[in-house]
């Protein structure tokens, strides 16, 4: 919503409402991949992205969060069989932070060519 994203209604309904939005960024643009209210949500979409990478050859996986690490710590867990290397659970800087808001996460997926 602060960076211009989504616009003002748009962000103001979707948290007195509990959505939460999955989006990617995919050819330098954001995209929702899944609405929905609550971590229900997020879980059943963590759920057919682990479906996904089974499918695929994954090089690394990071995740990045703001606010509480607990939601980065499950989706580590989750995803660390898919993938050889260790998954970095990181801290988003604050610059970032400032336009997402607290408890935002990223989950970043490289594939191998």
């Amino acid at each position: 919503v602060k960076g211009g994203r989504i616009g003002r209604v748009t962000g103001l309904l979707s948290s007195l409402l509990n959505i939460r939005v999955v989006m990617q960024m995919k050819n330098h643009e954001l995209q929702p991949m899944v609405k929905g209210r609550g971590t229900k949500t997020f879980k059943k979409w963590l759920d057919e992205l682990i479906t996904s990478l089974s499918e695929r050859a994954v090089a690394e996986i990071g995740i990045s969060y703001s606010g509480s690490d607990d939601w980065a710590k499950e989706m580590k867990e989750s995803l660390q069989a898919y993938v050889e290397k260790p998954i970095s659970v990181l801290e988003t800087g604050s610059i970032i932070q400032t336009h997402t808001g607290e408890n935002a996460w990223a989950i970043l997926i490289r594939y191998h060519s």
